[in-house]
């Protein structure tokens, strides 16, 4: 039983370590700060949502990006699906905590 939740435990370790070497050079801050701004203007936070999902799905961000761009939104299950979808594209996962998506 023990061997199985070690290989288990290997495997989901390794799957996310794989998964996020994907991501090895985040934006710079001018892409940041425009693509930010762009998700800023949106009106609603679906219009905000699919803004934010299509630059994030494209590119790789840190931990403090994606906070920043999370805390845009007014609803929690708008801020939740964005950093679900935005974690596999962060650099610094290390840093990525549901403490720190809060305002």
């Amino acid at each position: 039983m023990k061997f199985k939740v070690y290989i288990f435990a290997f495997i989901f370790v390794w799957a996310n370590n794989s998964y996020a070497q994907n991501c090895q050079n985040p934006v710079n801050n001018v892409v940041y700060q425009s693509q930010f701004n762009q998700v800023a203007s949106q009106a609603s936070n679906q219009q905000k949502l699919d803004k934010a999902l299509g630059f994030i799905n494209n590119g790789c961000y840190m931990s403090q990006q994606v906070k920043n761009i999370a805390l845009l939104f007014t609803e929690d299950s708008y801020r939740l699906d964005f950093c679900k979808a935005a974690y596999s594209h962060t650099f610094d996962q290390v840093n990525f905590s549901h403490k720190q998506m809060k305002t």
